[in-house]
C-alpha cells in the first residue's frame, strides 16, 4: 500500500524480497526499492519494481523450486511440477528463469541412476529450455 502523499512527489518502498532484501557496498547498505510518483492531478503512475528481483511469476515459482530439498522419494514428483512450468518457457522473460531450472535439472540428474523415468523428464524439460528466448540469457 502506497501512502499520502503530496501530488507531484515520488515516493519510495523497499522491495519485497525472498532471501536478500538489501546489499551492501563499501560496507553502505543499499536496499532495493520500488517507487511511485503522484501525478501533479492527484492521480498515481503506475509503481516502478525495476529494482526488484522475481517481478514475474515464473521466476518467483521456481525460486521457490530451488529452495525445495530433493531425495528419491520426492524427486519424481518435482520433476513433473517443473517440466509444467518448462512448458512454458518461450514466455520467460528473466535469465534467472533459465539458471533456476539449470540448477534443477542438476539436481535432477543425480537421481537418474535410482529413478529411471526421471530420465526422461529431464529431457523434456531441457529441450523446453530450448524455447526460451535467447535475448533472455542476454539481459
Amino acid at each position: 500500500r502506497w501512502p499520502r502523499t503530496l501530488a507531484g512527489i515520488t515516493v519510495y518502498q523497499p522491495c519485497l524480497q525472498y532471501p536478500y532484501p538489501s546489499s551492501s557496498v563499501n560496507g553502505v547498505s543499499l536496499e532495493k526499492r520500488t517507487s511511485r510518483k503522484c501525478q501533479r492531478s492527484g492521480q498515481w503512475e503506475e509503481a516502478d519494481y525495476s529494482e526488484c528481483l522475481y517481478t514475474n511469476d515464473y521466476t518467483r515459482v521456481l525460486y521457490t523450486f530451488i529452495l525445495m530439498p530433493i531425495n528419491s522419494s520426492n524427486a519424481l514428483t518435482l520433476a513433473h511440477q517443473l517440466l509444467a512450468y518448462t512448458v512454458e518457457a518461450a514466455n520467460f522473460c528473466d535469465m534467472m528463469d533459465v539458471i533456476y531450472v539449470a540448477q534443477m535439472i542438476e539436481k535432477f540428474i543425480s537421481f537418474t541412476a535410482e529413478i529411471h523415468d526421471l530420465s526422461d523428464l529431464v529431457v523434456e524439460m531441457a529441450s523446453n529450455m530450448m524455447l526460451v528466448d535467447e535475448h533472455v540469457l542476454w539481459m
